[in-house]
């Protein structure tokens, strides 16, 4: 058994973020990512605007390279253009950076974990084949566009656009 004030789950940008923020303000944070590396294999764009920039500590070893804007090509063929500048960025090297941000500032961070089921009073993990129950006061779900915190209230995304970068 394990308790927290918050469960966050989901390593990703949104997860670590949150886990950084609450532990930053002394929060005692569990982030939990069901992948073995946090940020592998990368899931989602790469694109971040220079206007963010200043708002989010990137160091350079995250930034692959600067653009001067980017096209998007959807399914039916159109294309959307910004000539909004900004960078890509090692999208693995970002996620791994952020989740170590998270523990430094005292969230504890497991890998290889994954939500099983949720009541009012607790959560069910599995880690290496161990299950535990943990006690949070807060759930807070960034596990993506297939989340399973969703399914626990209700909130399934049902369209996705399928997309890919060359």
């Amino acid at each position: 058994m394990h308790t927290c004030d918050i469960l966050v789950v989901g390593a990703g940008p949104a997860g670590s973020s949150a886990a950084l923020e609450a532990a930053k303000n002394g929060a005692d944070v569990l982030l939990v990512e069901k992948k073995k590396n946090v940020g592998e294999p990368v899931q989602c764009a790469e694109y971040i605007p220079k206007l963010l920039l200043n708002e989010v500590n990137i160091s350079q070893k995250s930034v692959v390279q600067d653009i001067c804007g980017l096209k998007t090509y959807l399914l039916n063929d159109e294309c959307r253009e910004s000539r909004l500048p900004g960078c890509m960025l090692n999208r693995s090297v970002f996620d791994k950076e952020l989740a170590l941000r998270a523990e430094d500032a005292g969230a504890t961070v497991c890998v290889n974990t994954t939500c099983i089921s949720n009541n009012k009073e607790k959560t069910l993990l599995n880690k290496d084949g161990r299950k535990t129950d943990v006690i949070s006061k807060i759930v807070i779900g960034c596990d993506g566009p297939k989340s399973t915190v969703g399914t626990w209230i209700n909130t399934v995304n049902e369209e996705f656009v399928v997309g890919m970068q060359y």
